[in-house]
């Protein structure tokens, strides 16, 4: 299989990502299920509309999207990776 890995700004394509049955019971833990979607999704768009992170995107060989890494700069060329 061939993938692709590009820098994206779409912070609604890491939204579905991040709540893909898959993915979501891996990324949320009982404080961040405690906010409401909507509160969850305006702090994904900051933090993938934010110029000090990364948002990574994985696809397959058609395009389409099958997952993501989100750097998130917390220092002087230190990341958290979500």
């Amino acid at each position: 299989m061939n993938l692709t890995i590009t820098e994206s700004r779409d912070w609604e394509l890491a939204w579905r990502i991040s709540q893909h049955p898959s993915i979501v019971e891996g990324v949320t833990n009982d404080e961040w299920a405690a906010n409401d979607a909507d509160v969850r999704a305006s702090h994904i768009k900051l933090l993938v509309e934010d110029a000090k992170n990364r948002l990574i995107v994985v696809s397959d060989e058609a395009g389409n999207p099958i997952g993501c890494f989100l750097f998130d700069g917390v220092g002087d060329e230190t990341y958290h990776v979500h």
